[in-house]
């Protein structure tokens, strides 16, 4: 089924804030925490009124049903944006995070073309690493058990998402 992306929206803050307190997916996040619903809508709040801070995208299928979300933050002042994903605990294991992640990159590619993508991902998060490895993010250095990564020749990045569009 093809993938859309659209820009987040007042009403999916709380599908987001479950998938986010969703137990895999704080064992695979960054801070393990389980977020509260009032700092969750601050926040929330924060991305859709700053784009010039955060894009988050929200992917959803052919039955319009959510799949999943990726989200853009700008790390320093500058072209730096660091990329945060996940998808719907429904949904995992069916091969959709790569083809999300594919079509957000090439949406911000689009609206900041100059554009430095990063990732912090855990060790212990190997599909994770995996795709966006896949997609030509390459390591930088790993510290305390998270590998860092940046998407640096966009020349190549382009290619190989082309080539990995054409395969599915």
């Amino acid at each position: 089924m093809p993938l859309q992306l659209r820009f987040w929206k007042t009403q999916d803050q709380s599908v987001i804030l479950n998938w986010r307190n969703h137990q895999e997916t704080r064992k695979n996040s960054l801070n393990r925490k389980k977020i509260q619903k009032a700092k969750h809508a601050t926040w929330f709040h924060s991305v859709l009124t700053n784009p010039k801070r955060h894009l988050g995208f929200l992917a959803y299928n052919c039955k319009k049903q959510k799949i999943g979300v990726v989200r853009f933050s700008r790390r320093k002042k500058g072209q730096t944006w660091e990329i945060h994903f996940i998808v719907a605990p429904k949904n995992r294991g069916h091969g959709l995070a790569q083809g999300m992640i594919q079509k957000a990159i090439k949406k911000i590619k689009k609206r900041l073309p100059n554009t430095y993508l990063t990732a912090k991902v855990k060790l212990t998060n190997p599909k994770s690493l995996h795709i966006l490895e896949s997609l030509g993010f390459k390591k930088t250095k790993t510290k305390n058990g998270i590998r860092h990564l940046r998407l640096c020749d966009r020349s190549k990045t382009e290619s190989k998402i082309e080539k990995v569009a054409k395969k599915k």
